[in-house]
């Protein structure tokens, strides 16, 4: 586990920093980064938070970071502000800037539909017509990407426990099989086909979650791109910017998906 995860962080640095594990500056920023996230992990550890679908691991098997954090910690680091000091901007900017951040896997997710359903509504005001085409051929597209694989596996998870449930048949007996005669609810169609829109979700959560910094395992803003977007955000207090760089990347990239 700790050897994947190291690989994780070494492919964080090496795409947001361009930085390889031949550069001499490689293993101090490691180094750096790797503290700082223990320090933020024993500093933010909340049992009731933490799901191991939430986590992924340091070197230390015993210190899990939420796969979001790293990059956030990454970008403020490549400011070359002292680790003492970053601790401190991450602190502060995590509730500020990153509210999403401090809640639990399903809350969060939960908030993250929210902001994601807006910004459909927002698409299909710039965008009209790149949306009529990506509802037609991938119905769903807007939702958080990659995150509905957890949710599913917590489902499945779900499901095997209630075939080990305990049953009263109908002489009273108590037992695994519930009686053939207790009445079985169907799903809601309307509720399946909503999830199973979901999982075609193509939008980043760090898009919204974390303002573009990135997700360990998955794509990372250059930080020559990321810290001038943060410094709009940050400054001018304007957290909707957001959303219309994501139109941006929809509209620059609108040919291609148009033609798809």
């Amino acid at each position: 586990e700790g050897g994947d995860n190291d690989a994780m962080i070494d492919a964080l640095l090496s795409e947001a920093n361009n930085l390889d594990s031949g550069d001499v500056s490689f293993e101090p920023r490691k180094k750096d980064l790797l503290s700082l996230l223990k320090f933020h992990d024993s500093n933010n550890s909340n049992p009731s938070h933490k799901t191991k679908k939430d986590e992924t691991f340091t070197g230390d098997s015993n210190i899990k970071i939420d796969k979001l954090i790293p990059p956030v910690v990454n970008a403020i680091l490549s400011t070359g502000i002292p680790p003492a000091a970053a601790s401190v901007v991450v602190s502060n900017i995590i509730p500020s800037a990153m509210p999403l951040l401090r809640l639990s896997h399903q809350e969060r997710l939960l908030a993250a539909k929210s902001l994601h359903a807006e910004f459909y509504l927002l698409a299909c005001y710039h965008l009209p017509l790149l949306v009529m085409h990506l509802d037609r051929h991938c119905p769903g597209w807007y939702w958080p990407r990659k995150e509905m694989i957890k949710i599913e596996e917590e489902e499945n998870e779900t499901n095997d426990g209630d075939d080990n449930r305990i049953g009263i048949n109908a002489e009273g007996q108590v037992g695994k099989e519930i009686s053939t005669e207790t009445e079985v609810q169907e799903p809601d169609p309307e509720r399946k086909n909503s999830r199973e829109l979901e999982k075609n979700g193509l939008v980043p959560l760090s898009w919204f979650v974390t303002n573009f910094a990135g997700e360990c395992g998955g794509a990372n803003l250059e930080h020559k791109h990321l810290l001038p977007l943060w410094d709009h955000m940050l400054t001018r207090g304007d957290y909707s910017s957001k959303y219309f760089l994501a139109l941006a990347v929809l509209d620059q990239n609108s040919d291609v998906l148009l033609m798809s």
